[in-house]
């Protein structure tokens, strides 16, 4: 359960930071923090089930979770600026 939580307030962070610091391909500060949270539990989840992880403990669900949520960020912007402007 702390796993959770801990993985889940990373991306909740992450989102918001990239919601106020990033204005190009933005979703919206609710869609940033959606957008952050589910990356951190997605690569928080994933990564460790094929074998990479950076350590157990909080430490290493707090560097997987940062890693998600800017990953899955970067990534969605870039789709969504290449698709706009492709219009």
């Amino acid at each position: 359960m702390d796993y959770f939580v801990a993985v889940s307030v990373i991306g909740l962070v992450a989102g918001t930071l990239a919601s106020l610091f990033v204005t190009q391909g933005s979703f919206g500060i609710v869609g940033d923090v959606a957008i952050g949270i589910s990356g951190a539990l997605f690569i928080g989840y994933i990564l460790p089930s094929v074998g990479l992880s950076f350590g157990g403990g909080l430490m290493g669900a707090v560097i997987l979770a940062a890693l998600g949520s800017v990953a899955s960020l970067g990534i969605l912007r870039k789709l969504k600026t290449a698709s706009s402007s492709a219009r």
